[in-house]
């Protein structure tokens, strides 16, 4: 067993992630429907490297995504949809074709609170008909 001290953080972080995927889907039109350049993006059956393995895709993936901050969940959500096109029929068709969610990774600093989220930001989710997940990780040293 190591010695090392585990880090905890500060303030609660946050990440985000909005995941379009199926079998038929071409990453270049998901790019040209949205208009903004994908985190990561493949079509079925390519080769997918990560650390010391490469997988093979079982369905083609579009998915953008911001890096863990202190930056507020809400304030990471609007950014991320001001720079995607607000067009609810590209919207529409995008997810009647594919499956699409938003993924939001939540790492509290201490327990015993929470977030929330706008009517606008519901709105703005509801008129892209996505579905949202939340993980949520405590990081607080619970022996403190």
């Amino acid at each position: 067993m190591s010695d090392e001290k585990k880090t905890f953080i500060e303030h609660d972080e946050f990440c985000v992630s909005l995941t379009v995927s199926g079998d038929d889907l071409d990453p270049d039109e998901i790019t040209r429907l949205l208009g903004a350049s994908p985190t990561e993006a493949c079509r079925l059956g390519d080769a997918i490297p990560r650390r010391n393995h490469t997988f093979t895709a079982k369905s083609g993936s579009w998915s953008i995504s911001t890096e863990r901050s202190t930056s507020d969940i809400e304030d990471q959500l609007t950014e991320l949809f001001a720079n995607l096109n607000s067009d609810p029929e590209v919207w529409r068709s995008l997810t009647s074709r594919y499956d699409a969610s938003l993924f939001c990774g939540v790492f509290l600093s201490w327990f015993g609170h929470g977030f929330s989220l706008s009517p606008s930001l519901h709105r703005i989710l509801a008129d892209r008909n996505l579905e949202i997940v939340f993980d949520i990780y405590d990081e607080y040293d619970h022996d403190a």
